[in-house]
């Protein structure tokens, strides 16, 4: 669970540097990409437990959760004497509590989760140095917030609560199919305030980390007002991006997926369809993949054929709206199962939306167009919009966005070099015994 912003589409940002290599220090973030605490800012690797080495070959972590160590106990602090840096051990136990939580471990002692139990207790107290020593910055610079930027960072904060609870909505729908909308919401609720009451956290610690976040951003922009990127390196960077891509295309049309990438490049021939699933349920779904599993592909094609009944009436009702002339948009927002936004991009030769979904759409005729296939998930309506490619307009705009994020990536590498001076000037000193590391 963390507290950040998702963002659904692939950006040109995320394109660049899953092809060129580039990447942006984890010591700043820029305006658009994803908000964490600090904490989560250093440990994102560790949240599944299963890429541990095997128990037989680790030992087992000595627990710092009842190490019976005083919460007041100062566990850090800078060796230049600056005022007000001291990092308590209860400091460390909340954020340190709150990365137990979110990736789902009962106890830090469990030898099978010994690497990332170690690593990330280092990591944790390293950035909530870093979080002391960027305060101390953000004030020496004498920066502060405006009224507008506090909003923006409460609103942000706003937004990964609700994505937390939106996931725990989804965690007890699972696990009782039963629950109504009003139980979901209110359970939700009051499973993340036993959360941050049993990390020992408030909103106001939210708003904390959220704060850092921007107040590194803004020292990285001032510390890198001067840098530069050029337009014309970002059209050269896009032209090797589109060539790559191309080459993929080329060498394996069927498992290219050119939605990540539309705003680059799209093979000729691909269009744009909308489609609105009414769906088998989960059971019908898993049931129907294990009889293909197994091999009995009949058999699955028979039962997927007697479920059909169980959905007839609300694709009947889809239809019907259709026919007489109803908006597909609207229809799509109010009856769509399939969680996505109902738009698919399908290019030449793909199969990574299995055979049935793509022969149906690239079948349709005309722009306008609506057909409807019979798949493991259930009855897609597919409207075919319209044939597509990428115009100059987007190209701009892709090289812009690309050249904004190489530039605060020359900016970042400046901060880096920065705060690599100023944890030379508070070289802190840490309790290692304390910390568990």
């Amino acid at each position: 669970m963390k507290i950040n912003r998702i963002i659904a589409a692939v950006t040109a940002a995320a394109v660049i540097l899953s092809f060129s290599g580039c990447s942006v220090s984890s010591s700043s973030s820029s305006s658009g990409s994803s908000q964490t605490n600090t904490a989560e800012a250093q440990t994102s690797t560790s949240e599944s437990a299963g890429t541990e080495q095997s128990t037989a070959e680790a030992e087992p972590v000595k627990s710092v959760l009842d190490s019976g160590v005083s919460e007041d106990l100062v566990v850090a602090k800078p060796a230049n004497g600056a005022e007000g840096m001291e990092i308590t051990f209860g400091d460390f136990l909340r954020e340190y509590r709150y990365f137990l939580e979110r990736s789902g471990y009962d106890n830090d002692t469990d030898p099978a989760n010994a690497v990332t139990i170690s690593s990330a207790r280092q990591e944790i107290i390293d950035a909530i140095i870093e979080d002391r020593i960027v305060r101390a910055k953000f004030a020496e610079y004498g920066m502060s917030f405006t009224d507008a930027e506090k909003q923006s960072i409460q609103s942000d904060v706003d937004t990964g609560v609700a994505q937390i609870k939106s996931s725990l909505m989804q965690s007890l729908a699972a696990a009782d199919e039963t629950l109504t909308e009003e139980q979901l919401t209110q359970q939700a609720d009051e499973r993340f305030d036993q959360i941050l009451t049993d990390c020992g956290l408030t909103m106001d610690t939210l708003f904390g980390w959220q704060e850092v976040t921007v107040m590194k951003q803004k020292l990285t922009n001032e510390i890198g007002k001067d840098a530069t990127y050029s337009y014309e390196d970002a059209q050269a960077q896009v032209q090797r991006v589109i060539d790559n891509l191309k080459a993929e295309y080329e060498s394996d049309p069927a498992s290219y997926y050119g939605q990540a990438y539309a705003s680059y490049w799209i093979p000729e021939g691909s269009r744009a369809v909308q489609a609105i699933l009414v769906g088998f349920s989960s059971t019908v779904y898993q049931l129907m993949q294990q009889l293909r599993s197994e091999g009995r592909d009949d058999d699955a094609d028979e039962y997927r054929t007697d479920k059909l009944a169980d959905i007839q009436s609300r694709y009947d009702e889809i239809m019907a709206k259709i026919d007489s002339g109803e908006d597909f948009e609207q229809l799509m927002n109010d009856y769509n199962e399939d969680g996505g936004n109902g738009m698919f991009l399908i290019t030449p030769g793909t199969e990574i939306y299995g055979t049935e979904f793509v022969e149906c759409a690239m079948g349709l005729e005309n722009p306008g167009d609506v057909a409807t296939c019979v798949t493991d998930f259930g009855y897609y309506i597919v409207k075919y919009v319209d044939e597509v490619s990428v115009s100059e307009e987007t190209l701009k705009a892709t090289t812009e966005s690309v050249q904004e994020y190489l530039l605060q990536n020359e900016k970042s590498k400046l901060y880096s070099a920065e705060y690599d001076k100023w944890k030379t000037e508070y070289a802190f000193e840490t309790d290692s015994e304390a910390l568990g590391l």
